[in-house]
């Protein structure tokens, strides 16, 4: 489903960035509530968004507008997972289910995956899309995806440090989670047990991800900030980005050159990667993508 189209803006000739400071590359508007969730496809050219109005809304990076509404949700649209080949979208409500979808037809394939005893707070397909990676509150759990069968027990975090998002590691051998406790831990896919964990904000962490490459944990948390890891060192790399509101949702695209962050703003952020690994680096220097941000009207406009 497409907006009506908004009276159009001139293209900026340049988009400059104060000295020391980190800005979005775009912003894309059009949800009536809070996003909650967010996901780049495979093909870094698209991008999926959550609402608490109950929408999945597909956004296009090179056209800078709105290309699709999914079926609707009956409750609250909180976590996001694509497959790998980009067949399949597996979405997490606070129905206390999850259910796996078809990219191409928006209908049901799966699900709903249920036993979970509060809200699902985040979805997860694994790298090669066989498992399915959820949790509240209480507990993780890992599904066959398309059985919607448990392939391990529970895994009950007890201590404090429920977690509300989880990222496969590329492998598929571990889980990076981010926590109540302001923590990021990861976890063993094969036995459930916590290999690490490390403090990393001042508030509850809402969304956890990790890049293909395996170099990079982002995290979005409720202390309205966006943080890139060091995903070896467990090391902060530049700094932290800034919401105006608490961050509900952050992703890296397939081929690690952005950040995407979306929140209680009811915005969706896209950041440059390049940008927080190295200081040195400056957008306007480059035809590669120095972007106006347009916040009333859904389309991007490429200067130059």
């Amino acid at each position: 489903m497409s907006p009506e189209p908004p009276e159009r803006s001139p293209a900026p000739l340049a988009t400059y960035e104060p000295s020391g400071s980190v800005l979005p590359l775009a912003t894309y508007t059009g949800h009536s509530d809070n996003i909650q969730s967010i996901a780049f496809l495979p093909d870094s050219k698209h991008i999926v968004s959550g609402s608490f109005d109950g929408s999945m809304r597909v956004w296009s990076l090179t056209q800078g507008d709105e290309v699709e509404e999914a079926e609707r949700h009956s409750h609250w649209v909180r976590s996001l997972s694509f497959s790998r080949d980009s067949s399949r979208v597996a979405s997490a409500s606070d129905y206390k289910s999850v259910i796996v979808w078809s990219t191409s037809t928006g209908k049901r394939l799966a699900g709903p995956f249920t036993g979970h005893t509060g809200w699902v707070y985040c979805v997860a397909f694994s790298p090669d899309a066989e498992r399915l990676a959820t949790c509240d509150l209480n507990a993780m759990r890992i599904w066959h995806s398309h059985s919607s069968e448990l392939a391990l027990p529970p895994i009950h975090t007890h201590d404090g440090g429920g977690a509300r998002s989880l990222s496969w590691t590329p492998g598929g051998n571990q889980i990076v989670a981010g926590c109540v406790d302001n923590s990021i831990r990861i976890f063993d896919t094969l036995n459930g047990s916590q290999i690490a964990r490390w403090v990393s904000h001042t508030s509850s962490i809402w969304s956890i991800a990790i890049s293909r490459d395996s170099r990079y944990i982002v995290s979005g948390s409720f202390d309205k900030t966006v943080k890139l890891w060091d995903a070896t060192t467990h090391q902060q790399m530049g700094p932290a980005l800034q919401h105006d509101e608490y961050v509900w949702s952050v992703c890296i695209s397939p081929d690690a050159k952005y950040i995407a962050s979306a929140g209680y703003d009811k915005t969706v952020m896209l950041w440059s990667l390049r940008k927080l690994v190295d200081p040195s680096y400056t957008i306007d220097q480059v035809r590669d993508p120095a972007f106006m941000i347009l916040s009333h009207d859904l389309h991007v406009f490429f200067p130059g």
